[in-house]
C-alpha cells in the first residue's frame, strides 16, 4: 500500500511541477505583452501630452498682428502684400 501511495505522490508533484512551469511560461509572455502595450501607450501620452501643451501655447498667445499674420498664412494661405513667395515643386 505504501508504494502505491508513493507512486501517486511523485506522479502529483510531477503534474504539479508541470503546472507550474506551464504557468510561470504563460505568465512571462503576458508580462512581456503587457510591457510592449505599456511602452507603446507611455509614448501615446507623451505625444498627445506635446499636443496639448502645443494648443495650450496658442490659446494663451496675445491675439496680435502677428497672430492674425500666422494664422493667415498657414490657414488661408495668405501673405503681405510686399512679400515675395517662393514655390518649390518637386517630382518625387
Amino acid at each position: 500500500m505504501k508504494h502505491g501511495s508513493s507512486f501517486f505522490l511523485k506522479m502529483a508533484i510531477v503534474l504539479f511541477m508541470a503546472f507550474s512551469i506551464v504557468t510561470i511560461l504563460n505568465l512571462q509572455q503576458q508580462f512581456s505583452e503587457l510591457e510592449k502595450k505599456h511602452a507603446k501607450l507611455k509614448s501615446e501620452v507623451e505625444a498627445y501630452e506635446e499636443r496639448i501643451a502645443e494648443l495650450q501655447y496658442q490659446l494663451d498667445r496675445p491675439f496680435d498682428n502677428e497672430y492674425i499674420i500666422e494664422i493667415a498664412r498657414k490657414k488661408l494661405n495668405y501673405h503681405l502684400p510686399d512679400e515675395i513667395i517662393f514655390e518649390n515643386h518637386q517630382n518625387n
